[in-house]
């Protein structure tokens, strides 16, 4: 993990980004980026099905976890539908 990224995360841990009385939302949002940010950095090094994105860009990796995301969301959503499938034909027998 590069220093920028360090702090960054240290950064976030000491809830320092953005947080003003005037404008709390704003705040927030700013943190919630910097937190899909790292955790979509530190990803690949805690995960070892993600462990192909060490060496890789944000955007390589930030594309590659959507491409694993839409496709266990089609799976299991095919998944469900077989069930249904499968139930609604035992019923009818």
């Amino acid at each position: 993990m590069s220093s920028a990224q360090r702090n960054m995360v240290s950064a976030c841990h000491q809830g320092i980004l953005g947080l003003s009385p005037q404008k709390p939302g704003i705040g927030r949002l700013v943190n919630l980026e910097y937190i899909a940010y790292s955790a979509m950095t530190l990803l690949p090094y805690s995960d070892e099905a993600f462990s192909c994105y060490q060496s890789a860009s944000v955007q390589e990796t930030r594309f590659g976890i959507r491409q694993q995301i839409q496709a266990s969301i089609i799976f299991s959503s095919f998944v469900g539908k077989l069930e249904t499938v499968k139930n609604s034909c035992q019923w009818q027998d």
